[in-house]
């Protein structure tokens, strides 16, 4: 059954922010249920990302979400996508590898999914993005001031550049996801159209994150989509790729497809670098995109 997938604008795409943070104050003064209770908030405009910060104290928040995200018996919570990009809000290391797991893993009737667990999957791209916009800010600040406590620059530095790598290398080789996924999308027409849509939410991802290595990919793929003969060599980003890889550009994609990415790929350009020149990063971005349509 194939379905309209709507690529929701970049403020609603990690969470903009409309429930104040007051109604889940001092969580940590209470049980996770209360964290329970939040994910299983139906929210319209994606999670709210001020109220899910609020959570980050909590020294149970992430294992909790973990526990929550991982199947029983094959069986995918219906919070899932709550729980995703809750995780990626959350910016904590220790979600990265449950979070590539329960993309790439099969779950469901035999790999096929629900509508659900899919929309959960497709959105950890723009987790991890939001991830990697926390893991900047904690290597330009001081430790006792950092999401990941306890983590030296060393081991910050290794996790973002696991996580540019794995989003960048889906970008620049149209042949990662398919050797990745592990499941069946039953909403998509093809293998090559799940794909692209995961393309799609890997540039999402890449623009929510501020990070400047992503922004120079970012900036070498609007230039190589339409013509990649001329820009078909990699530019050094500070991050090792692929650079004997089928590139999305080299008769990959319809111009259907061609077009929106390149819309995409200008619009979170210009996002990549509103995030990066907030002190506070997609916490401020949030925070500026909800005022503006508060009014």
């Amino acid at each position: 059954m194939l379905i309209s997938r709507r690529l929701y604008p970049l403020v609603f795409a990690c969470g903009l922010g409309l429930v104040s943070p007051a109604l889940f104050a001092s969580p940590c003064g209470s049980q996770p249920s209360e964290f329970e209770s939040f994910v299983r908030t139906p929210f319209s405009n994606g999670v709210p990302f001020a109220a899910a910060i609020a959570f980050r104290p909590c020294h149970w928040v992430v294992s909790s979400a973990i526990d929550m995200l991982t199947p029983r018996n094959g069986v995918v919570a219906p919070q899932a996508e709550n729980l995703v990009l809750t995780l990626g809000i959350l910016g904590k290391t220790d979600a990265i590898s449950p979070l590539i797991s329960f993309l790439q893993d099969r779950h469901g009737n035999d790999g096929l999914l629900d509508y659900g667990t899919y929309i959960a999957k497709v959105n950890v791209p723009v987790a991890l993005g939001c991830l990697l916009s926390q893991l900047d800010l904690d290597l330009k600040l001081p430790p006792e001031q950092r999401a990941n406590v306890g983590l030296s620059i060393e081991q910050l530095e290794a996790d973002r550049q696991r996580i540019l790598r794995y989003l960048v290398d889906s970008l620049t080789d149209s042949g990662t996801w398919g050797r990745r996924i592990k499941w069946i999308s039953p909403f998509d027409d093809s293998a090559q159209s799940r794909d692209i849509y995961l393309l799609k939410k890997t540039i999402q991802g890449l623009a929510l994150s501020g990070d400047p290595s992503a922004e120079c990919i970012l900036v070498w793929t609007e230039n190589h989509i339409p013509n990649p003969r001329e820009h078909n060599t990699l530019p050094n980003c500070g991050i090792p790729v692929s650079t004997d890889a089928k590139h999305w550009g080299q008769g990959s994609l319809k111009h259907t497809d061609s077009d929106q990415i390149l819309r995409m790929v200008r619009a979170g350009i210009q996002t990549n670098r509103e995030v990066r020149s907030y002190p506070n990063g997609l916490l401020e971005y949030y925070r500026r995109a909800a005022n503006k349509r508060s009014k």
